[in-house]
């Protein structure tokens, strides 16, 4: 009489104990995995402007040099920060607008990891407001003093910013890197006190670098490459061996 997978399993010695070496071995090889971590740029501090909170529906102004702004300095001119829920926000309540009385300019420096690639991308638009007629509002955004891109945007309403989204990709090099926006917006086209909003200014990787611990060596590596050839071939083994008679 043939016997069944539970017997035969009963007369297979060493078969459990391979597999709790194989099953200890895999753990080993997870543990030394779970020591790298990819290379990560800090995201800008507050690059939502959610930061000072400015009350519901009102604008606030801040001259250069003012802390208030967290994670930005403010080089020149005066900013706005802005809470209007009808603006509809890309992203939390605020928005920055780089105009405040005067054109104004942000900056903000963060950290790299050498040889790793990042992706800048950020919202822009404009408030329209009895203040703020419509036209076109503009400005630059330089990287570490290196040649301005410029946006532009036009087509607002009092409740429709007309929000567009930019980015642009860099590798870093191990120092910071210093972002800056700086509005350029004729004032003739729209006043001193209206000029291009930001929000939703965000830093991400694009090329994550491992970082290995330091004993964790090329030998180890190529064990856990070993140790799933040898749990595969195990499990192979017992999913095509015949049953005994």
């Amino acid at each position: 009489m043939t016997q069944s997978p539970h017997t035969h399993a009963r007369h297979q010695p060493g078969r459990h104990r391979r597999r709790r070496t194989v099953g200890a071995l895999a753990l080993c090889g997870a543990a030394v995995l779970a020591t790298t971590s990819p290379a990560w740029a800090d995201p800008p501090t507050n690059g939502s402007f959610e930061t000072p909170d400015v009350t519901n529906g009102t604008i606030q102004t801040f001259p250069a040099g003012d802390p208030a702004v967290a994670g930005w300095t403010i080089l020149t001119g005066t900013i706005d920060v802005a809470d209007r829920n009808e603006w509809l926000p890309p992203d939390g309540q605020q928005v920055l607008d780089l105009s405040g009385t005067s054109r104004g300019a942000i900056e903000q420096a963060f950290p790299t990891t050498a040889g790793a690639g990042y992706t800048i991308s950020w919202s822009y638009g404009s408030l329209m407001s009895v203040a703020c007629p419509g036209g076109t509002r503009t400005a630059t955004f330089t990287l570490n003093g290196g040649s301005p891109v410029n946006v532009s945007v036009d087509g607002i309403s009092v409740t429709n910013p007309n929000w567009q989204l930019a980015s642009t990709t860099f590798t870093g090099t191990g120092s910071p890197v210093v972002l800056r926006f700086t509005d350029t917006t004729p004032a003739g086209n729209a006043g001193p006190s209206c000029g291009l909003a930001l929000d939703n200014i965000q830093i991400v990787p694009d090329a994550p670098v491992p970082i290995v611990n330091p004993w964790v060596g090329g030998a180890a590596l190529g064990a856990i490459g070993g140790i799933g050839a040898l749990g595969f071939a195990l499990r192979r083994r017992r999913i095509t061996a015949p049953l005994a008679a």
